[in-house]
């Protein structure tokens, strides 16, 4: 697991190069479920595979049925930052296997996230002492927000930490959402929009 493959790694780089290089990645399409099956048949076994047959694998079955968020067409949402100095940098980082946890395991990298999280801080106003981290997207974001609400919730009103509560959203939120709140077993309050606008006068 430790030892440098000289081939391996210029197959991989190779094809790194290939996609960095394209003015427009392709969009990608629908994947086949009994294409994919074959493609992927006996991928998994007693024995190890060439890393050369598992780079073939990806490259010709199953990245091409793979969106590319970085595609100029795809604005559906995004789960990443897709541009070409961001995928090199991703690639530093994931090469020097960083664990940002805490200021034990990586203090350089915390030290870093805290620079960007102050400068995001003062755009928004916030006062000094805010505070935070990144995640890896707003699905994640949802729920530690809605985990520091339910908690602060709870505390501000003198309940005990598992006293019921519900929280407030609108008829138009975000699936992700509803799915934190099944997690946490908080009910939700579905507020009626007009004009897909939440608004005081509808919750209350």
């Amino acid at each position: 697991m430790h030892s440098y493959d000289e081939d391996l790694t210029q197959q991989v780089m190779d094809h790194l190069l290939h996609r960095l290089r394209l003015d427009s990645p392709p969009l990608g399409r629908l994947g086949d479920h009994q294409e994919l099956t074959l493609a992927l048949k006996d991928a998994i076994g007693r024995a190890p595979q060439s890393p050369a047959d598992v780079l073939r694998t990806y490259t010709d079955s199953l990245e091409p049925t793979v969106v590319s968020c970085d595609h100029p067409a795809f604005l559906a949402f995004i789960p990443g930052a897709p541009t070409k100095a961001a995928a090199l940098f991703d690639m530093v980082l994931s090469a020097s296997s960083l664990h940002g946890v805490s200021w034990l395991e990586a203090s350089g990298a915390v030290a870093a996230e805290n620079q960007v999280l102050r400068l995001f801080a003062d755009l928004a106003g916030l006062p000094a002492a805010a505070g935070g981290c990144f995640v890896s997207g707003g699905s994640a974001g949802n729920l530690s927000a809605l985990v520091v609400a339910r908690d602060t919730g709870r505390h501000r009103r003198g309940l005990d930490e598992r006293a019921p509560v519900r929280i407030a959203v609108s008829d138009q939120v975000h699936s992700s959402v509803g799915n934190t709140l099944r997690i946490l077993g908080v009910e939700p309050l579905v507020v009626p929009t007009s004009d897909h606008r939440l608004t005081g006068e509808a919750l209350r």
